[in-house]
């Protein structure tokens, strides 16, 4: 056997392309264009973020200004810039790519822009100066401290857990959510005054899974023989995720994880939905609000955060839409309550054992969310239960849940400071549908001919001991929380609670579908997002969304200025000048400020 005294190797053939760093620097991408820069500068500066993060670094460390130290070689405003660039231009937002980015695809003007310096330093020096930036960065508002880099045991973990501050974990809590949900409110200010007055204030609200990365997660404790040698999931905080079935129960049949069970976080995204589910809507459909956590964890109070921080920021209040999971089966007091007191209404669907009689008041019974007269026909009570049973089809349930609406208890006036409603039974009142034997019909008699409108429905099987919305002569004032968990503004079934219902999910849906889409955001991927900890994750997670605002932003500027658009006349409702990220200034933002009684 012979050796060749030459042998071609690949460093030899091909020297350029085996010798790229795999930390950045010398890259077969392509420069990122200099005004791209400057947009992303001028949506940092904008949101406001850079400056939130100082005062919070000063009410953590008064003292900090007057301490030594050389100032950081990286930025909190850079690392952000960078961070959007990336996500925006749909490349994974790695610190990898990051080094690569300044090191190699910045023009001398942007880096100027972003205060780099001049001096390049090394590919392996800057991938370590980008991460420590991150930490720094994310430090502020982590509320999970202390996640390490390998699978921890379970004893190691909760000895982690030991060691965190409720308080401190709490209020930074608080803070991760302002960053996140001013990162989508800045992309909500990108749109024209006049398009942003359009919308009325109808959300929908979803959870969809964010797969964290490797390969493995947390085994599940034995609560007979617990092992504190178990090996954790480097990402311990996240919890498994399960497409059919309950997330914190997601076993197959021979008590392990199933196949479609996921380690994950659950993002709960609130996006915009339509004022009118007929008529197309003069603005895009973009999620004002986010909140993550385990999934299955605190749903209620997920819901609120994204929820409160929209109002919080000013905006109009409307019909929230939900799946089952976040309505009606939330704890009262963590979600229709603060909904209610916040001026929200609602529309949901139900479970079959949640279908037909819900609740009573005063004589009144609560049908699939809203208030009948107690002899309203038991066929009519059952329309859905049946339905859902395949005993009746579609038409003859329309017909039904038409003749409902002879039965039901109408608002005699608006609620009044604390909640309370006056209603009037259906055969009470000028506008009455019903004739019952217990009601004396008042006024005088119409002589005109009787239609399927105006004919009033016989009540013959009236209550042998019959409540007050029965023997008083107006109206039953009804306290705000009676019935509260199951009801709802519209009346369930209609053709209009169908059309707001499946257009706001379908909105919500589609907006799950389009982050995760492999070409752009690719939210569903969790090898975009290699970098550990609840904090990190969270924010990679929030400037994703962002991103996909900005894209639902620049398809409505490409639609509405095609040929043949027509825009509306505009509303008085709101007014502030119109910018959009490509003609606005760079300026900063006023932050919005944190509500008075949350710990700083």
């Amino acid at each position: 056997m012979t050796t060749d005294p030459n042998p071609l190797v690949a460093d030899d053939l091909f020297p350029s392309l085996f010798r790229l760093p795999i930390h950045g620097g010398p890259t077969l991408r392509g420069k990122a264009p200099d005004g791209l820069i400057t947009d992303m500068i001028g949506f940092i500066d904008r949101s406001g973020i850079v400056e939130q993060l100082n005062q919070w670094r000063l009410q953590d460390d008064p003292d900090r200004k007057q301490k030594g130290g050389r100032p950081h070689k990286m930025d909190d405003r850079t690392l952000l810039v960078l961070l959007m660039t990336l996500i925006v231009c749909g490349e994974p937002p790695l610190i990898s790519r990051m080094a690569e980015l300044v090191n190699g695809r910045l023009s001398s003007n942007a880096r100027q822009l972003l205060q780099i310096q001049t001096s390049r330093i090394g590919s392996f020096a800057q991938y370590h100066r980008i991460r420590r930036a991150m930490l720094r960065l994310t430090s502020v508002f982590d509320s999970a401290p202390g996640s390490v880099g390998y699978r921890p045991t379970r004893a190691q973990f909760e000895a982690i857990q030991a060691g965190r501050d409720p308080q401190q974990c709490a209020q930074r809590q608080i803070r991760a959510d302002w960053v996140s949900n001013q990162l989508l409110e800045t992309t909500f200010q990108l749109l024209p005054a006049q398009t942003r007055a359009e919308w009325a204030g109808n959300l929908c609200i979803d959870g969809t899974p964010v797969a964290v990365w490797g390969k493995r997660g947390s085994p599940v404790p034995d609560p007979k023989k617990p092992n504190p040698d178990d090996r954790l999931s480097p990402e311990s905080d996240a919890g498994w995720y399960h497409r059919e079935a309950d997330h914190r129960d997601a076993l197959d049949g021979r008590g392990r994880r199933s196949s479609k069970s996921a380690w994950a976080f659950d993002a709960h995204l609130t996006v915009m939905a339509p004022n009118d589910p007929t008529v197309k809507p003069d603005f895009p459909m973009l999620v004002l609000g986010i909140a993550m956590d385990k999934p299955s964890g605190r749903i209620g109070e997920n819901a609120m955060i994204t929820i409160q921080s929209i109002v919080d920021r000013g905006h109009p209040r409307g019909t929230l839409v939900g799946d089952r999971a976040y309505l009606p089966n939330s704890r009262v007091e963590k979600l229709q309550i603060p909904l209610k007191a916040l001026g929200y209404t609602t529309a949901f669907d139900y479970r079959e054992d949640q279908l037909g009689k819900q609740d009573h008041y005063s004589g009144a019974i609560q049908v699939e969310g809203n208030w009948f007269c107690p002899s309203m026909p038991q066929p009519l009570i059952d329309a859905t239960i049946d339905h859902r049973k395949n005993t009746i089809d579609d038409t003859t349930y329309a017909k039904r849940i038409e003749q409902r609406t002879k039965y039901l208890f109408r608002p005699k006036a608006k609620p009044d400071a604390a909640g309370y409603v006056p209603m009037r039974c259906p055969a009470a009142g000028p506008s009455a549908t019903v004739n019952c034997p217990l009601k004396a019909p008042k006024g005088p008699v119409a002589l005109t001919t009787p239609t399927a409108r105006t004919t009033k429905t016989m009540i013959l099987n009236p209550p042998a001991d019959p409540g007050t919305c029965c023997t008083n002569s107006e109206s039953t004032t009804f306290p705000p929380d009676v019935g509260i968990k199951y009801g709802q503004t519209l009346q369930y079934g209609t053709q209009r609670w169908h059309q707001l219902y499946s257009t706001a999910r379908n909105t919500i849906e589609g907006f799950n579908a389009f982050v995760k889409d492999s070409a752009y955001e690719d939210l569903g991927n969790p090898g975009r997002r290699r970098i550990r900890g609840y904090a990190r994750q969270f924010l990679i997670v929030a400037a994703s969304v962002a991103a996909a605002n900005i894209r639902k932003i620049r398809t409505f500027f490409v639609e509405t200025q095609a040929p043949g658009h027509e825009p509306k006349a505009p509303r008085t409702r709101r007014s502030r000048r119109p910018e959009t990220v490509f003609t606005a200034k760079a300026k900063p933002a006023t932050p919005a400020k944190l509500k008075p009684d949350v710990p700083a």
